[in-house]
């Protein structure tokens, strides 16, 4: 099941309630003006393979809670105003290709265990 509302230009926060939805496995909410933070209540979409918030007016952190997301394959959050470090437990992802965090105020280097991640084939955190 996927979900693409990308370039709508959508306003508002990002419900904890999309949660429910939990057969999802492509998530895309780019290019919209969604404010707020990214929803802990998220973690539960464990289903989700693609999931891309880029270019959004997105802050706060990136919910370690996410690392429960075992088939995660591309991780986009470009673009927006995020402010923490990259979680340890993302090294997690044992299927992810493509992480893309550039374009926020990270702080702190990536993790050393991300070099488990065989699979990772594109990684942008400028």
């Amino acid at each position: 099941v996927d979900l693409d509302v990308g370039g709508n230009r959508l306003t508002g926060a990002l419900h904890p309630e999309i949660s429910r939805l939990n057969r999802l496995e492509s998530l895309y909410l780019e290019d919209n003006n969604f404010v707020g933070t990214l929803p802990p209540e998220w973690s539960r979409m464990d289903k989700l393979i693609f999931f891309s918030v880029a270019e959004d007016d997105l802050e706060g952190t990136l919910p370690a809670e996410y690392s429960k997301w075992g088939n995660i394959e591309e991780f986009v959050v470009s673009g927006n105003d995020l402010t923490s470090k990259i979680p340890v437990q993302y090294s997690r992802w044992s299927a992810i290709a493509d992480f893309d965090v550039r374009e926020n105020r990270l702080t702190g280097s990536l993790p050393p265990q991300f070099s488990i991640l065989t699979k990772l084939s594109n990684l942008e955190v400028s």
